[in-house]
């Protein structure tokens, strides 16, 4: 009989425990501050419709291929070739720059488009032997220097330049100012540039 008692006093000691454990969790859970669950779901909320400043996808459908751009001037020591050897986000033959000089640079006509601003972003491809470029929109400086170098190729991604205002003809000056240490050469792979209308 002893021993029975002592397994039954046991056995709801060990309840009692469970049950004091569950109440303090539903406790911690009651306590939170009015609208903590509800700042959460905003949070959430806000995460899932922030609207994407660069749909990367939908700009690839829609890019001005630099192989159809006119070239309306250089410096003397530009080498242009197009190449397919690189890889590009599209798919399409890259155009590759070549110079001798910190300094040079190269001038496209740009295909007419509707007047207006525009966000530019361009397309890359990193390699080992580019260097970093700043560009100028209808003559007029956009954006800092993009650093094009990397040791493996890699695609850029579309990068955002900055607002431009477009007009009946529009043009885009691509000049190299610097080289990376380690790069090999003074070239950048150019696929294209996106207009996003403002």
């Amino acid at each position: 009989m002893g021993r029975r008692n002592t397994r039954q006093i046991t056995q709801a000691l060990f309840l009692s425990g469970l049950v004091a454990i569950g109440s303090v969790l539903v406790w911690k859970t009651l306590r939170k501050p009015p609208g903590a669950n509800e700042g959460e779901k905003k949070a959430e909320r806000v995460v899932a419709t922030a609207p994407a400043t660069a749909p990367a996808k939908a700009m690839y459908n829609d890019v001005l291929y630099a192989n159809a751009f006119e070239v309306k001037g250089k410096s003397t020591d530009l080498e242009l070739e197009t190449s397919v050897k690189m890889p590009s986000h599209n798919g399409v033959p890259l155009v590759i720059t070549r110079f001798s000089n910190k300094g040079s640079w190269v001038e496209f006509d740009l295909p007419k488009v509707k007047p207006g601003p525009y966000r530019l972003f361009a397309f890359f491809t990193r390699n080992v032997r580019s260097g970093s470029v700043k560009f100028s929109f209808n003559r007029r400086g956009v954006g800092d220097p993009q650093e094009l170098f990397s040791k493996t190729e890699k695609l850029s991604g579309p990068l955002h330049l900055g607002v431009v205002n477009a007009g009946a003809a529009n043009t885009l000056k691509l000049e190299l100012v610097s080289r990376y240490p380690h790069s090999t050469g003074y070239e950048f792979a150019f696929e294209g540039i996106h207009l996003d209308p403002l």
